[in-house]
């Protein structure tokens, strides 16, 4: 009985090492297919809105406010505006959400689009 229960156990060892897989690292040939961004959107006072970006990368420029031609922060005229906006740039909605974190009452849409190869 011992035997058997080790042959099983073995072969069960066998099998799961060779359906393991590598994590995709930095350096792998793992290409994303889509690309993710949080926009949070800021009440001014006013009918206006402002956002701001973050897109992942490096905490220092971790979220990117939307300029125009002049540098200028961009303001929309409400939450609405800014989906059309990010939509005519390639982005779709995933979800809506509210940070508890923040003391502020800030909205944020994650957004997704397909990266081009």
């Amino acid at each position: 009985m011992k035997k058997i229960l080790s042959a099983l156990l073995l072969t069960g060892l066998i099998c799961i090492t060779t359906y393991a897989q590598d994590l995709p690292t930095q350096n792998s040939p793992v290409k994303r297919t889509e690309e993710y961004c949080d926009v949070t959107i800021i009440d001014r006072m006013g009918h206006k809105v402002a956002i701001s970006i973050d897109y992942g990368q490096d905490p220092k420029i971790a979220r990117e406010s939307v300029k125009d031609d002049k540098g200028k922060p961009m303001l929309f005229n409400s939450p609405i505006e800014v989906l059309h906006y990010m939509n005519a740039q390639g982005w779709e909605l995933v979800e809506r959400y509210m940070d508890p974190t923040q003391r502020v009452d800030n909205r944020h849409y994650l957004l997704k689009r397909k990266v081009e190869r």
